[in-house]
């Protein structure tokens, strides 16, 4: 825990080898909501971890391989890992070889739906990565602004935080979505290991049965 581990140890203890300054870090915070914030450095063999995990779960669910594709990273930019962490490891899956582009909006609901609106006709998908909430927050402004959501071929991954099924079903009717199973995805993660584990068609099934 923070107490009996992160805390009783200067970083350079806590960094592989004892060395610190010695590395080429990326530096991510934690929010801070136990607390003090606590900072995280990373090296870019974690980034090439998310970026297969990422590569596989884009080809399963979301047909990468065969879909031109645009990613809106609409997760927080800045210290905080879910952003910038995502933008890195999607930009090493579309330099495989996909046909997939990247745009940075970050938490701007109002850019968010600028970009779709500007760029979602130009691609056979469009994947919305974001917190759930905030999702929320997109597609209920873009209706107030007359935005018709169902004429975009829309994705959503989401990660953080835990919903219900009455909440994706919610953003399955707004934005008009036609598969339950493949059209979202929930991720997990920690700001120390990245992410780690994802959601499945059959596991999405599982839950909603």
């Amino acid at each position: 825990s923070k107490e009996n581990y992160l805390q009783c140890y200067p970083l350079k203890q806590l960094a592989w080898d004892g060395k610190f300054k010695e590395q080429r870090w990326l530096i991510s915070s934690t929010s801070g909501s136990t607390g003090e914030p606590f900072y995280f450095p990373r090296e870019h063999s974690q980034d090439s971890q998310y970026s297969l995990l990422a590569e596989l779960y884009l080809r399963t669910n979301f047909e990468i391989d065969k879909k031109s594709t645009l990613y809106i990273v609409a997760f927080p930019l800045g210290i905080w890992i879910g952003g910038l962490f995502t933008y890195q490891a999607i930009k090493l899956v579309a330099e495989r070889g996909y046909n997939l582009s990247i745009i940075t909006p970050g938490i701007d609901k109002n850019e968010v739906i600028r970009v779709v609106k500007k760029f979602g006709g130009m691609f056979d998908q469009v994947i919305i990565g974001c917190y759930g909430p905030f999702l929320k927050d997109i597609i209920d402004e873009g209706i107030r602004q007359g935005v018709a959501w169902k004429k975009y071929n829309l994705k959503f991954i989401f990660s953080a935080e835990v919903f219900s099924e009455d909440f994706r079903d919610y953003i399955i009717e707004k934005a008009g979505l036609r598969n339950p199973y493949k059209d979202t995805l929930n991720h997990y993660g920690t700001v120390d290991l990245g992410t780690m584990s994802y959601e499945t068609p059959i596991s999405i099934l599982i839950r909603r049965m």
